[in-house]
């Protein structure tokens, strides 16, 4: 899926004239940036929930081991104090062995590939903006002009009929008069001027906004898309290791005190009848 949503949205981008597309950027931020960013983002949920259940399963055990030594005061006459402290330091080793760095260095790199993708939706917002500015003094300035032509089409249809010196006493009156056609004429041309100077900077803004997309977008292919395929390798990985590793590490104790005997050696020794 994500696969066909990169390629038309791709598609799309690179389809555009250099430095001067007018297509939104919607298409490339819904098609291609946030199925990213929304797979990227369940990923690390599932990574912090791991780590937040084993460090539960960690401070449980921890308290294991606390709860057994608060139990010294209260001892039965069939339990050794020097039992209850031996498999109280065993439960104490099992907690220090079970650690998840390699789901907190995944969830790092999940934070890392979040950000890039964020940081192209906002590039991405900020192009489209420009892109609608662009588009607004674009068709305003054709207005205008348009409306523009029309009043100097009057004016020489004026220009056929009568002397000149008639036209131009009659020009005269009208520009005299407010809201006159030809006042407002003249009123159109400035209005068309300030429109034609917003319009050259909106171009130069979405020049600007236009690279920034380019850039943040070859960065968003080189980290996301390989990053999104890495992390989700790693997920079950990374938990596999991680309870081996547990598992093994629980292992040495078990086998440490078994040779040891320590627990049996606690045992009180029987009574002699």
């Amino acid at each position: 899926m994500l696969a066909a949503a990169r390629a038309v949205s791709l598609a799309r981008w690179s389809g555009l004239p250099s430095g001067r597309p007018l297509v939104d950027s919607s298409g490339v931020l819904e098609g291609l940036v946030e199925p990213h960013e929304k797979f990227i983002l369940a990923v690390r949920e599932g990574a912090q929930q791991v780590v937040e259940n084993l460090e539960g399963l960690k401070a449980l055990t921890g308290r294991l081991a606390i709860c057994l030594k608060d139990c010294m005061d209260d001892l039965p006459a069939s339990v050794s104090s020097a039992l209850l402290l031996s498999c109280g330091d065993f439960l104490d080793e099992l907690s220090k062995a079970l650690h998840c760095d390699a789901m907190r260095d995944l969830l790092q790199d999940c934070d890392s590939l979040l950000e890039v993708c964020r940081d192209t939706a906002r590039v991405l917002l900020s192009r489209e903006d420009a892109r609608r500015s662009l588009q607004h003094y674009q068709e305003k300035t054709e207005r205008l002009a348009s409306q523009r032509q029309s009043s100097f089409a009057c004016f020489r249809g004026s220009q056929s009929v009568g002397n000149r010196d008639e036209v131009r006493e009659e020009l005269e009156e009208l520009l005299s008069e407010e809201n006159s056609p030809a006042a407002n004429s003249e009123a159109e041309s400035a209005r068309l001027q300030r429109n034609r100077e917003k319009l050259s900077r909106a171009k130069e803004a979405m020049d600007v906004r236009q690279m920034e997309c380019e850039g943040q977008l070859a960065l968003f292919q080189e980290r996301c898309e390989s990053g999104a395929r890495g992390v989700l390798r790693r997920l079950p990985l990374a938990f596999a290791r991680m309870v081996a590793e547990w598992g093994y590490k629980a292992s040495l104790v078990v086998e440490a005190v078994e040779e040891a005997q320590t627990f049996d050696a606690l045992e009180p020794s029987p009574e002699p009848e």
